[in-house]
């Protein structure tokens, strides 16, 4: 009989004896962390602490065991264990473990949630309205009770697994399906125009700067920068450091990141040039050398607040439009125009096809709904007034 068996994505260490029920039992460990030397070694191990003492049977490896007289008892103390059994897995590089800043936010939180219910309360006496009090509680926002509704879930399933307590989780909110406001095609080119024109406004104003950065005239860049994200669907730290080497013009590909900035995806990526922002790059790369910036290096925030200002001239009906909107109307801009969601996927460079199906082909089909809605709202509004007839408006 083998003792360690490969599967596809983890390693099975496997004891046999006929006396028992089952007679056999096995423990998995992902194939990604143990090499086959590392794995034999772990078996040699676990053969070492079976003669000691330890019955595999329990289904508890050694190291995961905890001894009766350390096992917490009072909701604190289970807290406590569970956070630092979460950065332990963080420090080996494990699935679901923590990173130090996440450990301490958690570690605060959970440490509230005790003392809101009780520090010193047994975890066995823990109940589902303790949970939903402090969930749901007055004065938490909707997206804050979320956050702690999934913190609270992997608590929970910890306290199960330890045997420490034995609690359902309330009901989760109920997350309601928003568009979030994005830029159309026209109103992205409504809002360049006011942004040009309150650059010529600044300029004329008597005792404005007539050189320098915080003039209007040098602030004109942005309006192609604001077309470029909305046509390639950039972040704001890409674009600025977007260079003249990075931007291959007759191959249609552009490069984000490199050594001195990297992107959010943590490397360089390849992405093409869409059609509508060919032009914008040639005449951003004209004149420059291979290390020299697209754009002049300002700084981010004036960016976004040129946006936000013209935006507000152009779109007064849409609020909360800032620089994110123009990577997320992107994805609409193109979706909407029968685009594959996987190219869709690859011009945004979304790490899984589920993020862009979700935040952007599902969004703009319920999009589509609202414009239709729309439409015949205003088509019963002319029947009523006698503008159209009936006749003509299904006839179309």
């Amino acid at each position: 009989m083998r003792h360690i068996r490969e599967l596809k994505t983890r390693w099975q260490i496997r004891f046999y004896d006929a006396s028992r029920e089952p007679p056999e039992v096995s423990f998995s460990f992902q194939k990604h962390l143990y090499s086959r030397r590392q794995i034999q070694r772990l078996r040699d191990t676990l053969y070492v602490e079976r003669d000691r003492g330890w019955n595999p049977w329990t289904g508890v490896l050694p190291n995961q065991q905890t001894p009766p007289s350390e096992k917490p008892t009072s909701l604190l103390r289970a807290v406590e264990s569970y956070c630092r059994a979460k950065r332990l897995r963080g420090q080996r590089g494990q699935k679901g473990g923590w990173s130090e800043g996440t450990y301490k936010n958690y570690r605060t939180t959970l440490r509230g949630f005790a003392q809101y219910v009780g520090s010193g309360r047994q975890v066995v006496t823990l109940t589902t309205g303790d949970i939903e009090k402090w969930i749901f509680r007055d004065g938490l926002s909707q997206e804050s009770s979320r956050t702690y509704y999934r913190m609270m879930r992997t608590f929970i399933g910890y306290l199960r697994e330890e045997r420490l307590a034995d609690v359902e989780m309330p009901e989760a909110l109920r997350r309601r399906s928003t568009i979030k406001p994005y830029f159309t095609e026209s109103e992205l080119e409504a809002t360049c125009q006011a942004h040009e024109r309150l650059c010529q406004e600044r300029v004329d104003k008597k005792h404005a700067p007539k050189t320098g950065a915080s003039t209007g005239r040098a602030r004109l860049w942005m309006s192609e920068a604001f077309r470029l994200a909305f046509y390639q669907g950039l972040r704001r730290g890409e674009l600025l450091a977007l260079r003249r080497g990075a931007v291959d013009l007759p191959g249609r590909r552009m490069r984000i990141g490199d050594e001195a900035f990297i992107p959010k995806g943590q490397h360089e990526q390849i992405i093409p040039i869409t059609r509508p922002a060919l032009p914008l790059l040639e005449n951003a790369c004209r004149g420059k050398q291979a290390k020299d910036r697209l754009f002049p290096y300002d700084s981010p925030g004036r960016l976004t607040a040129a946006l936000k200002a013209a935006a507000l001239e152009a779109a007064p009906t849409k609020t909360g439009l800032d620089f994110k909107a123009l990577r997320r109307s992107c994805g609409y801009y193109w979706a909407e125009r029968g685009v594959s969601p996987w190219d869709i996927k690859d011009l945004l460079r979304h790490k899984s096809i589920t993020t862009t199906e979700q935040y952007y082909v599902q969004q703009v089909a319920r999009g589509q709904q609202e414009r239709f809605d729309q439409a015949m709202e205003r088509a019963s509004t002319l029947l009523e007034s006698g503008i159209l007839e009936t006749e003509s408006v299904y006839s179309r």
